[in-house]
C-alpha cells in the first residue's frame, strides 16, 4: 500500500479524505483483503444487465483507511458520505449507513472482476447490489472520499 498522493492518473485507488490513513490501494492490496462474489441485475445504457462480481466491500477497505469519526458527535459515522470517483469523472455517493452492518449493511464491492475477468480497463468498479438502475456503478475507480457533510455536526446556517 502507498502514501496518497495527488495524481489520480496514478495506478490504483486514492482513498482519503475524514480518514487517518489515507492510500492508493493497487489491485493487488484490494486483493488481499477478503472477498465477496455478488450477482446483480441492473438497467443500464444498453438494456438491462446481470453480472456476478468478485471484490472486497466498500466497508473493508474503508475500515483499512481508519475513517475519522468523532464519538462527541452523536451518531457521527451516519453524517458521513463516501463519493467514488471513476476516471471518466463519473461520481456517485453512498451514505455511510448504506454500508455500516448497524444500519443498512449493503454488501457494496470494490469489484475487481466482473464475469470471472478483470473489470474494464483493469480498475474496480463500485457495485451497489440492490440499486435497479446501474447508476452509481462506477467503473474505472480512482477515488474514493469519505467526508461529513459539515464538519462537527448540526445545521448549517
Amino acid at each position: 500500500m502507498e502514501h496518497a498522493s495527488n495524481d489520480p492518473s496514478r495506478d490504483g485507488v486514492l482513498v482519503d479524505g475524514a480518514v487517518t490513513r489515507p492510500s492508493r490501494l493497487t489491485a493487488h492490496d484490494l486483493g488481499r483483503l477478503p472477498q465477496r462474489t455478488v450477482t446483480c441485475t441492473f438497467r443500464g445504457s444498453s438494456g438491462t444487465r446481470t453480472h456476478t462480481y468478485a471484490g472486497p466491500l466498500l466497508l473493508d477497505v474503508l475500515h483499512q483507511a481508519e475513517p475519522r469519526f468523532d464519538p462527541r458527535i452523536k451518531a457521527d459515522p451516519v453524517r458521513h458520505v463516501i463519493t467514488a470517483t471513476g476516471g471518466d469523472q463519473q461520481q456517485a455517493t453512498l451514505a455511510w449507513a448504506e454500508i455500516d452492518p448497524d444500519f443498512a449493511g449493503r454488501a457494496v464491492l470494490v469489484a475487481l472482476t466482473e464475469d470471472g475477468r478483470p473489470a474494464e480497463g483493469g480498475r474496480p468498479r463500485v457495485v451497489v447490489p440492490g440499486d435497479k438502475c446501474g447508476g452509481r456503478y462506477v467503473a474505472g475507480l480512482v477515488r474514493l472520499h469519505l467526508s461529513a457533510p459539515f464538519p462537527g455536526g448540526g445545521a448549517r446556517p
